[in-house]
């Protein structure tokens, strides 16, 4: 007889595998899956359908994600214009990644909304050196 590590264990005294995803704790579904939420990120994909980090570096790439700059776990405005970012799948990734790493990557600060950014071209020359590993050439007024 093959051993299924999905089955009950045949001995009581064996605990039950519990098998969790990792992703149920740091996403949260159903503020995603809100209309609320849906209007606000397709309103800004209408207003900027590119990637912002990538636009200031001269190339022009599809924003896939809207991205909270300051993450709604460590306070950020869940929908103030301010603190959301249009984001391809990568650069939207290898935030999410240094975000792990080093915790919020700018200064904040308070709003009644919640946190925003206090520089937003800040944010965006961090993630373009953590991409290409240069500054943008031009200034971007944004």
């Amino acid at each position: 007889m093959e051993h299924n590590p999905y089955k009950e264990p045949k001995r009581p005294w064996h605990k039950k595998r519990e098998y969790k995803s990792n992703r149920s704790a740091r996403y949260d579904t159903k503020f995603y899956k809100r209309t609320g939420w849906q209007k606000v990120r397709q309103n800004k994909l209408w207003q900027n359908p590119y990637c912002e980090v990538s636009e200031a570096y001269g190339y022009l790439m599809d924003g896939e994600h809207v991205d909270h700059i300051i993450p709604r776990s460590k306070g950020g405005s869940d929908s103030d214009p301010r603190n959301l970012m249009t984001l391809t799948e990568v650069i939207h990734n290898k935030k999410t990644a240094l975000e792990r790493v080093k915790g919020c990557l700018v200064a904040t600060r308070q709003t009644p909304m919640g946190l925003i950014p206090v520089d937003r071209e800040e944010v965006i020359a961090i993630l373009g050196r953590a991409m290409w590993g240069k500054l943008p050439d031009a200034n971007w007024d944004i």
